[in-house]
């Protein structure tokens, strides 16, 4: 597969937060530095989502989705969906084809969109199993699985993102955002990582 050329940076969006999975301060404001910068820049950067997405709706298609793709039903991967009819999982995987066209619209009127990671800065290491595991955003305790329902939103229809970090947390560690682009569209992220990693400039080199 040969990937287009990137496109020109002129419009892009961002989706900072969602009430399904709300972010922590941190990482709101290491999007806010991003739009900041790039504004400067001369990059125009609009509130938006596309139209027919939802963040509820993603990760449940998320869910069912990987639900089918795992063998044992023990799994908390999807497990609250492990005993669905196949005429479930195609009903998602309908749902994930819908969601992939309302964002081939989005990106005829955007280059790409700023989005979170994760709902927090990175986490310390937990060895216990997964449903026992809980992540802390803002002090408060939140499922493990939240860390990556951002990540799903995108991730279900194939799209490329790449993450910048652009910051630095309160304990000297790097905060990244990311950069997702139209389907094969990876050079575009690529040119707009870059361009955002100039104007960050160095973040330096965390303590160990």
């Amino acid at each position: 597969m040969r990937l287009p050329p990137a496109r020109p940076l002129r419009r892009i969006a961002v989706w900072r937060d969602d009430a399904r999975c709300p972010v922590g301060r941190e990482v709101r404001d290491a999007l806010d530095v991003a739009v900041g910068l790039l504004s400067d820049d001369g990059v125009e950067v609009d509130e938006a989502r596309p139209t027919g997405v939802s963040l509820d709706i993603a990760d449940e298609v998320a869910r069912r989705l990987l639900a089918g793709a795992v063998a044992d039903r023990s799994s908390p991967l999807g497990a609250e969906f492990s005993g669905q009819s196949h005429e479930e999982w195609m009903r998602a995987h309908v749902l994930r084809s819908r969601m992939a066209a309302a964002w081939r619209r989005f990106f005829q009127d955007y280059d790409a969109v700023l989005l979170p990671v994760s709902p927090t800065t990175a986490i310390p290491h937990d060895a216990r199993s997964f449903d026992e595991r809980h992540i802390l955003v803002d002090g408060v305790e939140r499922a493990y699985w939240d860390q990556i329902v951002w990540a799903c939103l995108t991730g279900i229809v194939h799209l490329p993102s790449t993450v910048v970090p652009v910051r630095l947390d309160q304990r000297g560690l790097p905060v990244g955002i990311s950069i997702t682009g139209g389907f094969a569209q990876d050079l575009t992220t690529l040119a707009l990582a870059e361009r955002l990693v100039g104007l960050v400039g160095s973040l330096g080199r965390p303590e160990v």
